[in-house]
């Protein structure tokens, strides 16, 4: 029998480790109407799966959770939104499908207590590409968050969008065996979701369904010099290109979306000319990066990680398609590296959590053995101690990830 008093001095002494096995002790049995009553027990939960998580010791962290969803599940159900999250980025990291489905439905039962992290886990969906898994969290949670008044407004559009863009990557496999392309079907299921569709989009889309490469002379016919019309076409272009490769029209979808608001806000209002239109800048984007990075109490890492690895494809593609010259091309991805180096010095522990950045290609793409090694380095930092704030994680760890920053060629020069 524990000893409240006695433990919850251990407690306050910081020592959430070393008492972790008279935590596993107290929570796996009924908890006295004492504790309850009178302790700060879901502080406790939390500091308590933190340090464990802190530690990387995820198999106690999962006990520890399954313990709370299982003997304590009225406590559970107020403070679900936390753990669940981190075992959305767990079983996602590990591929794990069928582990996901519980922490779903949790956060469909209750989405508006946990908007944050059920935003956050809805985009770690979307890039690790559990698109049904997203599909069924926006449908099952849409309109309850829309019409909450605890809800920020707008909060719901970003799982709107998500309809739309599997709505066009259904028409693109239906295009594939000669079916016409549906423009009814798309915006009566757009409108179910409160979105209102441009006819240059998809008159754009539809243009990219019927031709099999983005040309000067489509561009010219189709845009007219109107800068909407050429991002939605360049845009629509780019998303078959990348669904060949590997990439849904989800995450090609929120990724372009992302970069446009950036474009958007830098480029010159007076130019007609494409390439204008997907200019980067060092000091701009780096701006852009810090503002959409969220704060104490919203984590936006995983955009920041999709939107840094995935523009590089964007330009892979605009120099391909003749959009940009060699020049620019090379100066967007000495740009991109650069915020690649920061944001792997910045989140060196938890870089594990996106490695969704390099599950987007398929076997038909050739990679480098440099990717390959970025991909094992991310995934080993999973296995690796934390680094303290203020230390230096690359040299903390030189010797267990020397194999990998060997092959990082682009990356090595900036990252030391």
């Amino acid at each position: 029998m524990i000893n409240i008093e006695e433990y919850w001095n251990k407690y306050i002494s910081g020592d959430l480790i070393s008492i972790y096995p008279e935590t596993k002790e107290l929570f796996l049995k009924k908890l006295p109407k004492k504790f309850l009553n009178e302790y700060a027990y879901d502080e406790l939960i939390l500091e308590t799966a933190g340090e464990l998580e802190n530690i990387k010791d995820f198999d106690k962290l999962v006990e520890f959770i399954q313990i709370l969803q299982n003997k304590q599940p009225e406590i559970f159900k107020d403070i679900y939104h936390y753990p669940d999250c981190f075992l959305i980025d767990y079983y996602c990291f590990h591929s794990k499908h069928d582990m996901l489905i519980k922490p779903i439905n949790d956060f469909i039962k209750a989405p508006v207590n946990g908007i944050d992290n059920l935003i956050r886990s809805f985009k770690l969906l979307i890039y690790y590409q559990y698109t049904e898994e997203a599909d069924k969290l926006t449908k099952s949670t849409y309109h309850i968050i829309k019409e909450s008044e605890e809800v920020m407004p707008g909060a719901e559009l970003e799982l709107a969008y998500l309809i739309f863009f599997i709505d066009l990557e259904n028409e693109y496999k239906n295009s594939l065996s000669g079916k016409r392309f549906n423009r009814k079907k798309i915006i009566k299921s757009s409108q179910k979701y409160d979105l209102t569709l441009s006819d240059d989009l998809l008159n754009c889309f539809e243009t990219a369904l019927t031709n099999e490469k983005i040309t000067s002379e489509l561009i010219k016919e189709t845009c007219k010099s109107n800068l909407n019309k050429m991002n939605f076409l360049y845009e629509s272009f780019f998303f078959i290109d990348m669904y060949k490769k590997g990439m849904s029209f989800a995450v090609s979808g929120f990724l372009w979306s992302k970069c446009y608001e950036y474009w958007y806000d830098v480029r010159s209002k007076s130019s007609k000319s494409a390439a204008s239109l997907f200019k980067l800048k060092k000091e701009s984007f780096t701006e852009f990066l810090d503002e959409n990075s969220g704060d104490f109490f919203i984590d936006n890492s995983s955009e920041i990680a999709m939107i840094i690895w995935g523009i590089q494809y964007i330009y892979d593609f605009l120099f391909e398609n003749g959009c940009i010259d060699e020049k620019t091309y090379r100066n967007c991805t000495k740009i991109i590296l650069q915020n690649k180096a920061k944001f792997i010095k910045d989140k060196f522990n938890d870089l594990w959590k996106f490695s969704f950045v390099h599950r987007w290609l398929n076997d038909t793409v050739v990679i480098s053995d440099e990717f390959v090694a970025e991909k094992q380095f991310f995934e080993k930092t999973h296995y690796l101690e934390l680094v303290l704030f203020g230390t230096n994680p690359l040299l903390f760890h030189s010797e267990a990830i020397k194999e990998y920053l060997e092959k990082m060629v682009s990356l090595k020069n900036y990252l030391s």
